[in-house]
């Protein structure tokens, strides 16, 4: 392919005019750049030189490839030449050589770096445009000048051995140096220095990298003032803090408050970790807690963690974790914020056990009771209310109490409520209320209105009673009454005497009757409401101890505690069996066995299709003083069986049998499971279930045997008594 010519620019002697234009551009570049503030960036000192470093490097790799491409490009043109000798034109090949020269020089003139060139006597050969500016000198003025001349007395020494050392070494060296300006004043600079040489008969050259660290030491002073200051910040700190690293977790460091709360000093503390300072179990809790922190590289929230300290026992702490990083993201300490939170935890706990008390007295008592705010919105609804309106708490908290009103009677009942929401004091009303089912009844209300500090209202409660039923009795004796006081009249008109004694022998015989009716029948009543009081009072007592199992964290009494619930709730049984039977005075015991058997295989999880009940149970009618013990004794029995008759999927049946011989009850649990230890004297037993079992049945006169043949069978005697 032939070369391209055109017509060769003409130049001016002297200074060429890339280097003359790229030179009056930097000058005017320099005079427009504004002075750098000291003020401290948001970079690190180590985030600068790296920055600086990489920079360097990326210029030093541009102008290897444009030496490199300079090197390609002059070869091409000798080349080029030789062939078309006599052709006074530029091939395209050197004007892409003369606009990478200057590209070149562009790039190392206004490198953020200053370029010197060193002979082996420290004569400056060559620098670019930033260099001469760094030393505050024309670049012509620096060429063939010591680069002593521009270092501060006091680090003379150092830049001597300095240069020595670059001299002897291949790899590049680096210090830092105090370089004096022209005008004489002087600036902090890092050096960067490699030897260059050329043919083995040439003399080392010594390529230097100069760099203004001014900004770098200020913000070093800057970063030590600062952490000075948040050093302080941090030992005014309330809460405990703490730095651990991320190596083997020992404290490096440690504030005044956790001095005081720790009861150890930071002599004591630092170097130290958790094994060395706290109970085993703590230590290992800790310590894996930290150790996941580092792992996934996240914040921990603990709200609660429990810690020994010296002196003020065991206190709770709510704790954040979060790991302290390099560069790469690597964590390389731990810092630790704890808040002791016992004082304000124990008086949340007072709190907070006083509350659900009143709760549970409000959720489980035996009269509706129903509260409403300002807005006529429904804010409590009890099971009671559930029980006598068929709707549920979750249906109607957060609806107006329209919903609970017919429309015949709504206005009016919204009415009262508004004037009981204004102040005015309405004991006693009768307000229907409207049920799921459509049913209207008739609930006898009493309300008060709740105040806050400053006396406004800011919600009513209202507790009400049924009187459906009344009212209704009320009406019929009424009109039975009338209708009766009718017909004397007509058919004794002509007896005035002896109808008024007749009407006043009725009176008193019929209220007579309706004292007896009402006697035996409130006598009925309050004996059945014993019983459910009972029953409910117990399952309240369930409730606050499942309440408590959710703070307990410990499997052992955990299963404890879930033991006592189901004891009791055998005695709750007992007596929901008696308020619901005809007779108040005796239960169907076969009938309670089945259902408390089959809760119990409900609550331990048990596979009905591995482990079997079987039932072959008579009527056995038993009073309360017998029902509740042998309840408890048929509870730890069965328990026992489904707890350990079955390890290991094994399948199998426990059966309850017995019945009534006169009055000799004999009742029988038998399981065909792998059976107790041989050696095992079960009356003697530490285990609380065997305790209880021995000691119930001596209470009830009776006797207890244990037959250890195809599994495992107690069969209980006990004499009724009269």
């Amino acid at each position: 392919m032939a070369a391209v010519k055109m017509k060769p620019k003409e130049k001016k002697p002297g200074t060429p005019p890339g280097e003359r234009s790229l030179r009056n551009a930097a000058e005017k570049q320099i005079a427009r750049t504004p002075k750098r503030s000291p003020e401290l960036t948001k970079q690190t000192a180590e985030a600068l030189i790296h920055d600086l470093q990489v920079h360097q490097i990326e210029l030093e790799i541009q102008a290897e490839e444009l030496r490199k491409s300079k090197l390609a490009l002059e070869e091409s043109r000798d080349k080029y030449l030789d062939q078309q000798e006599g052709i006074p034109v530029l091939s395209w090949r050197e004007l892409a050589l003369e606009e990478s020269r200057d590209k070149y020089l562009d790039l190392y003139d206004f490198a953020p770096l200053g370029y010197l060139t060193l002979s082996d006597k420290t004569l400056i050969t060559d620098v670019n445009l930033s260099g001469a500016t760094l030393l505050g000198i024309e670049r012509s003025k620096l060429l063939k000048a010591p680069f002593s001349k521009f270092v501060a007395e006091k680090d003379g020494d150092e830049w001597h051995w300095y240069f020595l050392n670059v001299l002897k070494q291949e790899e590049k060296q680096c210090c830092t140096l105090l370089l004096k300006r022209g005008d004489g004043s002087t600036f902090p600079a890092r050096l960067e220095s490699i030897r260059i040489t050329g043919k083995s008969d040439a003399l080392p050259m010594v390529k230097v990298a100069i760099s203004d660290i001014t900004d770098i030491r200020l913000a070093e002073e800057k970063l030590k003032e600062s952490e000075n200051f948040l050093s302080n910040i941090v030992e005014q700190i309330p809460d405990m803090i703490f730095v651990k690293d991320a190596q083997d977790l020992r404290f490096v460091r440690l504030n005044k408050a956790g001095e005081d709360l720790l009861g150890y000093s930071r002599t004591e503390m630092l170097g130290k970790n958790d094994y060395d300072l706290f109970p085993n179990d703590e230590a290992v809790f800790f310590t894996g807690n930290d150790r996941q922190v580092l792992l996934t590289n996240r914040l921990s929230d603990n709200p609660e963690e429990k810690i020994s300290t010296r002196y003020k026992g065991e206190r709770i702490l709510h704790t954040k974790k979060i790991p302290i990083v390099d560069e790469k993201g690597v964590p390389q300490f731990l810092l630790g914020i704890s808040e002791d939170i016992t004082d304000r935890k124990r008086g949340e706990d007072a709190l907070r056990e006083t509350k659900d008390y009143l709760w549970n007295l409000i959720r489980y008592a035996n009269v509706p009771i129903i509260s409403w705010n300002p807005e006529l919105t429904i804010t409590e609804f009890n099971r009671a209310f559930e029980q006598l309106s068929g709707m549920t708490r979750d249906e109607v908290i957060g609806q107006s109490l329209t919903i609970l009103f017919t429309d015949k009677t709504r206005e009016n009942s919204m009415n009262l409520i508004r004037r009981a929401l204004r102040g005015e004091l309405l004991e006693i009303v009768e307000i229907p209320i409207l049920s799921k089912s459509g049913e209207t009844r008739i609930v006898q209300w009493n309300s008060a209105n709740i105040l806050d500090p400053a006396g406004k209202i800011i919600a009513t409660i209202a507790q009400g009673q049924d009187i459906t039923e009344r009212k209704a009795t009320d009406e019929t004796i009424k009109r039975f009454g009338e209708i009766l006081e009718r017909e004397i009249a007509e058919r004794t008109s002509g007896l005035t005497d002896i109808s008024l004694s007749l009407m006043t022998e009725i009176d008193i015989r019929l209220d007579a009757e309706k004292q007896l009716t009402k006697s035996v029948g409130e006598k009925e009543v309050l004996l059945r409401e014993v019983h459910h009081r009972v029953k409910n009072n117990l399952q309240i007592i369930i409730s606050l101890v499942n309440l408590q199992m959710r703070k307990i964290d410990d499997p052992v009494l955990k299963q404890i505690m879930t033991e006592t619930q189901n004891r009791v709730r055998a005695m709750s049984l007992v007596h929901e069996k008696l308020y619901r039977s005809e007779s108040l005075s005796r239960i169907d015991f076969a009938d309670y066995c089945r259902f408390l058997a089959t809760q119990l295989m409900s609550y331990y999880s048990t596979d009905t299709r591995r482990v079997r009940l079987d039932f072959t149970l008579g009527k056995i009618m038993v009073d309360i003083n017998t029902a509740v013990p042998l309840g408890l004794v048929m509870n730890e029995l069965v328990s026992n069986a489904l707890k350990h008759a079955f390890p290991d999927g094994r399948n199998g049946t426990i059966s309850l049998s017995g019945g009534v011989e006169g009055d000799v009850i004999t009742l029988v649990v038998r399981d065909n499971g792998v059976g107790m230890p041989a050696d095992l004297d079960w009356k003697n037993t530490d285990t609380l279930g065997m305790r209880l079992i021995t000691t119930l049945v001596d209470q009830v006169d009776g006797n207890i045997v244990l037959d250890q043949e195809n599994g495992t069978a107690f069969t209980i005697v006990v004499k009724e008594k009269e």
